[in-house]
């Protein structure tokens, strides 16, 4: 009986032990899910897409002005708010939701390797 529990209990840990190497190893890719914008989404919002450098690399987002909702206009009486999408998120499929629902200024930013923004 002892034999029996001693050896369950190494094959327990050895399976726990790979177990916990095989999700250390590959935790990047069960965590992060970057979704690349296609062609037809960048081009119905390119009139608000804005893009900056930073570290040497182009970050891409969008500005939506609250009263215009374009570029044109620049009243800055409206409070500005500064969205970072979520995880697997392109933050771009919200921009209908924003524009809906806030009465406010929106600058949206895609963190580095989501939608267009280089990695």
């Amino acid at each position: 009986m002892l034999s029996f529990l001693t050896k369950f209990l190494t094959t327990c840990i050895l399976f726990y032990g790979l177990l916990a190497l095989l999700m250390y190893s590959f935790q990047r890719q069960m965590i992060f899910h970057p979704q690349d914008l296609d062609d037809q989404d960048r081009a119905q919002f390119q009139s608000y897409q804005i893009s900056f450098s930073s570290q040497g690399v182009e970050l891409y987002g969008w500005y939506l002005d609250s009263n215009s909702k374009d570029l044109k206009s620049k009243d800055s009486s409206k409070p500005l708010l500064i969205y970072y999408g979520g995880n697997a998120e392109e933050i771009s499929w919200n921009i209908p939701y924003f524009q809906q629902f806030f009465d406010a200024s929106l600058l949206l930013v895609n963190y580095r390797g989501y939608g267009v923004t280089g990695r």
